[in-house]
């Protein structure tokens, strides 16, 4: 992942889609910093779980930037699509569905 500058405003240091950043003892730490942390706590089942889960998920990421990168037109296609079902009537807010 590429470094994000930061900047201070008011004494607390911020960065942009890597997290934020919180001042403990002068010391800067990032909220994957905490999210580790956290993780760590847990059993070697528990860390092995979510290790797989970041995995499938950055797995899966790659593969549909490497799809879209491949077939550029296919976005536009999936694109068109959605805006005629929606169009048709045959779309719902995304609040209904998962809210």
């Amino acid at each position: 992942m590429a470094a994000v500058p930061s900047e201070e405003i008011g004494g607390a240091a911020f960065v942009g889609q890597a997290g934020t950043y919180r001042q403990t003892k002068g010391r800067k730490r990032t909220a994957g910093q905490g999210v580790l942390r956290r993780v760590d706590s847990l059993s070697r089942e528990e860390q092995d779980l979510i290790a797989a889960q970041i995995i499938e998920t950055l797995d899966d990421e790659e593969a549909w930037g490497r799809r879209f990168r491949d077939q550029p037109a296919a976005l536009g296609s999936l694109a068109r699509e959605a805006l005629d079902e929606h169009r048709r009537g045959e779309t719902r807010p995304l609040d209904e569905l998962i809210g």
